[in-house]
């Protein structure tokens, strides 16, 4: 599993999303010191999900017909743009316009490296394959963040949009000079059985797209990603903030709770991936929906921040990283009817489509219902996608064996 194509696709990763996880969490904080209000303040942190919503439904289609490494590297590539426009336009119109593009370069690495993992998985490892690949992602966002504020106590803003930019360079050039091509020549065997077409060139005929929405195991991972999603956006958009004015934690104890919370769900994927090879995927989404519900629900429902820092880490993590790993392990079998990065981009509308109305939608339930509501209203969301992700294989399994058997 730890060819050369694996590796280079890992290592890129990580410097990418290293990168973005060192310039984000200073955005709104740059905007303030630019003079912007809360509005300019949320529109930098969020403007990259409404790129992402247009980007990521054709950009998986073209790629599988054309070929990932070229829209990898230029989505790493317009990191590196984005962080000298950072560096040398500042003023708020600025900082948001850039932010935007953003969201195309998260459409293209995102969709691109996952749908390349998948190629490269032999049939029956979906899920080695792409929780091995996790840790690429949260170690990244993990470090991010604390190379941030490690920078900023010794420099300021522009050297840290600079080391983004550096960084982005070096992991676009790797991409370049050391990512093969084609994965799936590596492993031809594993695509013989495929439904997937190609013309006389060994270009991807693209599967038509009343096909594609009308896939039962299509629409259970899309709808498990909008919720999950959904859930993180509305949920933990809102945490710190309850969390220290409500119940008076300090902000190193809510990063903590969070933080760990992230490390052991990324930590655990290569071991929940490989479950989901064994045991079944819709089992497993379950009752990984319900640990991360039980996780969202204590906070409603309790004040301790021992017993919140436990369920997080043993529900939450966990729960995170077994959910997680079934639907990503079905995403490239779904892929290999459908297309592989076809797939990956419409995960990611699922994604975006998430982020953006949790957020949206959670500022308005809390003022409907109240703060401790979000939570519980974000356990049953996460328990929708658990549950619906489980009822559409299922319904896929039976179609499957209909056609068979007739």
């Amino acid at each position: 599993m730890l060819t050369r194509p694996f590796l280079v696709a890992g290592l890129s990763m990580f410097l990418g999303t290293l990168a973005l996880g060192m310039a984000t969490p200073g955005l709104t904080t740059w905007v303030a010191k630019l003079g912007g209000g809360p509005a300019a303040q949320g529109a930098a942190f969020s403007a990259f999900a409404i790129t992402e919503l247009f980007m990521t439904p054709w950009i998986g289609r073209v790629a599988d017909r054309y070929g990932r490494k070229p829209f990898y590297a230029l989505g790493l590539a317009s990191y590196v743009l984005v962080a000298i426009g950072w560096v040398l336009f500042q003023n708020v119109t600025a900082v948001i316009a850039f932010r935007a593009l953003t969201g195309i370069g998260s459409s293209l690495i995102f969709t691109m490296s996952l749908s390349y993992i998948g190629a490269l998985a032999p049939k029956g490892q979906e899920g080695r394959y792409m929780g091995s690949f996790a840790p690429f992602v949260f170690l990244g966002f993990g470090i991010g963040p604390l190379l941030y504020g490690l920078i900023r106590t010794i420099g300021s803003f522009e050297l840290l949009f600079s080391l983004m930019g550096l960084l982005c360079l070096l992991s676009t050039l790797i991409v370049i000079f050391f990512l093969p091509a084609k994965p799936e020549l590596e492993l031809a065997q594993t695509t013989q059985d495929d439904s997937l077409k190609f013309d006389q060139f060994d270009r991807f005929v693209p599967v038509p797209w009343i096909r594609i929405v009308k896939d039962s195991g299509m629409q259970g991972i899309f709808i498990a990603r909008a919720s999950f999603a959904w859930s993180i956006s509305a949920c933990f958009g809102f945490l710190p903030v309850f969390l220290e004015t409500e119940l008076g934690f300090a902000a190193v104890s809510i990063g903590v709770l969070i933080g760990a919370q992230q490390f052991v769900g990324g930590g655990a994927q290569p071991i929940t991936g490989r479950l989901s090879d064994i045991f079944s995927r819709a089992v497993l989404a379950i009752i990984g929906s319900i640990a991360v519900a039980i996780a969202l629900a204590t906070v409603a429902i309790s004040e301790s921040y021992p017993i919140m820092l436990a369920s997080f880490l043993i529900f939450g993590g966990l729960g995170t990283a077994i959910a997680q790993g079934a639907v990503q392990a079905e995403q490239v079998s779904v892929g290999r009817r459908l297309g592989l990065s076809t797939v990956a981009g419409l995960m990611e509308l699922a994604f975006a489509m998430g982020i953006l109305t949790g957020g949206l939608g959670g500022g308005l339930l809390i003022r409907i219902f109240g703060m401790e509501s979000i939570f519980l209203i974000s356990a049953i969301v996460t328990l929708f996608g658990g549950f619906a992700y489980a009822l559409k294989s299922r319904e896929f399994t039976k179609s499957s064996n209909t056609i068979i058997s007739s």
